[in-house]
């Protein structure tokens, strides 16, 4: 997928600009829902990262899928709480039980603690799908779309794109720091 140029002032250039927006606002209200509930339950760093807000060594595998789980089942917690989850027309299991999953998954020394995060995967492909890409930038909530609205396919091949390369940003990253 090559993305649009900074020349590029057409309307697929301000979509991929609105989309990339709209995933950055929803993945940093996760973050602080995720750092906010875990504070909550006693759970403390254990270091001080300096001034910068990205970690040094962020986690990966079962700690990284465990935060990306435990994300998606707060965040599927607010949309129950919202009642927009009909709207979706997608099947959640309820957040309690997503909650509990997560958990389970971090304690559980197997190879089911590796697999990929299946909840995070389909939050994140329904809200790109079914909610508004402006809603959570500009009000800091979730709205559901009437169904009549599609861009499915352009959606899905960049939800999968961004997913199988979420990893490079910290790579450009430390490329700027240097």
């Amino acid at each position: 997928m090559v993305l649009p140029n900074s020349n590029d002032r057409g309307a697929e250039s301000e979509s991929v600009r609105q989309i990339l927006k709209s995933m950055i606002c929803e993945a940093e209200a996760q973050a602080k829902m995720v750092a906010a509930y875990l504070r909550d339950n006693g759970i403390k760093p254990c270091r001080q990262e300096k001034s910068s807000t990205v970690p040094t060594n962020p986690p990966t595998g079962p700690v990284s899928n465990f935060l990306l789980e435990l994300g998606a089942a707060l965040r599927l917690q607010t949309w129950e709480q919202a009642q927009i989850i009909p709207q979706l027309q997608t099947k959640f299991p309820p957040a309690a039980q997503a909650l509990a999953e997560s958990a389970h998954h971090l304690v559980t020394d197997s190879r089911e603690s590796q697999r990929p995060p299946e909840l995070s995967q389909t939050m994140f492909r329904t809200s790109y799908r079914r909610l508004s890409r402006a809603a959570q930038a500009e009000l800091g909530v979730s709205v559901a779309l009437p169904s009549t609205w599609n861009h499915e396919h352009f959606l899905d091949r960049l939800a999968d794109f961004l997913w199988e390369h979420r990893h490079l940003s910290e790579t450009l990253k430390e490329k700027d720091r240097s």
